[in-house]
């Protein structure tokens, strides 16, 4: 039987999927769902293409006609913003300035024919440079435009919306979404003021829904409206944001972690899971059309994606480093094979973001994600002898429990077998929280310093070494 190596998750990161991932209240009920469908190929190679010279961050980005769409934010000082043109290779084909003007936000939302608009937030102060903001977002007297474009670019029409500052707080609300219906427009808000605005062809608003839960919204193919919480999505049957009845869930473990985007050939809209892109068909059916992992493609990088054609995407992408970047995916011929070694890298959630970072940088092997329910899981498949290759466990004490197994992996012999590192590179107090009948069963994928910050001129350098009681002894006087 092989031994796993394993991994040992922080309280704070069981916390913070368990909050990310929390089934919304019964707002929609999830109908039961369907395995999702795996095309023939779905690992794509990525090549670079360059962002236009004047490009500073991402506003939009559509597909439409076999051409790419850019609506980007050209110069962040002067609230400058442009669109690009690509034709279906992503050679550049024109920019064009929309606009250059004093704005608080922007946001933008394109129409499947490639027209589009912005809706655009101004605040009119007279007190510049800001000094005091209390002031500014409470007498600031904010206005609301939506520009309506042609898909080259050509300003159509432009609408004061007056009634939008009926449920807009300056300062404490953001917009979260914006997508066309048709001649209507749908707006997200959070904040203080959190839900959605429905407003028909004259920016006039005609329903509102109040909630904390966060939706995305795209028009697909048909011209029907999706609705989507993280879980599942549903489509729009009335011109109205009043709930379906029933929902359908992406798949078991399946939850979106990005956007929607329009479909194109057999697929009405796509949606960005956690281990890749998934089309939706025309009945229902979820399609696997590109693998994150296996095309070593970090979803936490991806600011825009959306499909040119069968096996063609365009993606914008931001690194850790803040560099952003655009790339041109193309499908893998069907007879393509991997020649790294293939590492099983086994996890109770869907989540691919640590293996496709690996991948991306790694020549020698390829990590592939696999999810187990539970522990019972997980000793299904080792008493198979279909065990992963390393296991993230998210309870020390399941480490404990499989060490004595026999399952596990002592990494302190691994060392004096294989070298790599040795125990004077682990810190002390992790060896300490991670060794078990004098192995080394597993390691932390995440540490946390907890940090207490105080300003100098009040508490003083001489406090720098206190101890918990001195700090109370402090606080209470």
């Amino acid at each position: 039987m092989n031994k796993i190596m394993s991994l040992s998750a922080s309280l704070l990161l069981i916390i913070s999927c368990v909050s990310c991932t929390e089934k919304k209240s019964a707002d929609i009920s999830s109908s039961s769902w369907t395995e999702p469908v795996v095309v023939s190929q779905t690992i794509y190679k990525e090549e670079n293409i360059p962002l236009p010279e004047d490009f500073a961050s991402l506003t939009q980005l559509y597909s439409s006609g076999g051409e790419v769409l850019m609506i980007y934010r050209s110069d962040l000082s002067d609230s400058s913003y442009s669109i690009a043109r690509y034709d279906s290779e992503l050679d550049l084909l024109s920019t064009t300035e929309l606009f250059s003007e004093d704005i608080n936000e922007c946001a933008a939302a394109f129409a499947p024919d490639g027209s589009f608009a912005l809706l655009l937030i101004f605040a009119d102060y007279d007190k510049y440079p800001i000094e005091d903001y209390e002031d500014y977002f409470a007498n600031a007297v904010v206005r609301f435009e939506l520009r309506r474009y042609d898909a080259q670019g050509g300003l159509n029409d432009t609408i004061e919306l007056d009634g939008l500052n009926d449920y807009y707080t300056f300062g404490q609300s953001f917009f979260s979404e914006f997508a066309f219906w048709g001649d209507r427009i749908v707006i997200g808000l959070e904040g203080k003021d959190s839900g959605y605005l429905l407003l028909d062809g004259s920016g006039n608003v005609t329903d509102e829904l109040s909630t904390n839960t966060h939706y995305a919204f795209v028009e697909d193919s048909e011209g029907k409206l999706i609705m989507s919480a993280f879980e599942d999505y549903t489509e729009m049957d009335a011109p109205s944001l009043k709930y379906p009845s029933a929902a359908t869930a992406f798949g078991e473990y399946s939850f979106r972690t990005g956007d929607m985007f329009t479909g194109t050939e057999d697929f009405r809209f796509y949606a960005e899971l956690g281990d890749g892109i998934y089309g939706i068909t025309q009945h229902g059916d979820s399609v696997k059309v590109l693998d994150y992992n296996s095309s070593r493609i970090v979803s936490s990088e991806i600011r825009g994606i959306v499909n040119i054609s069968e096996g063609k995407f365009a993606l914008v992408g931001c690194s850790n480093s803040g560099r952003s970047y655009l790339s041109l995916l193309t499908v893998r011929p069907d007879d393509y094979i991997e020649e790294r070694q293939k590492v099983i890298f086994g996890v109770n959630f869907n989540d691919t973001t640590l293996s496709a970072e690996y991948n991306r940088k790694s020549d020698r092997f390829e990590v592939e994600t696999k999810v187990y329910a539970d522990d019972d899981a997980l000793k299904s498949a080792i008493l198979a002898d279909e065990a992963p290759d390393v296991y993230n466990f998210y309870d020390i004490s399941s480490v404990y429990k499989f060490a004595n197994f026999g399952a596990l992996a002592d990494m302190y012999e691994l060392s004096e077998q294989y070298g790599g590192f040795t125990k004077d590179d682990i810190l002390d107090n992790v060896a300490a929280a991670c060794e078990y009948k004098g192995g080394l069963y597993c390691i932390p994928s995440l540490i946390m310093i907890d940090a207490r910050f105080a300003d100098r001129n009040v508490i003083g350098m001489e406090h720098q070494n206190w101890t918990l009681d001195e700090f109370f002894e402090i606080a209470e006087n």
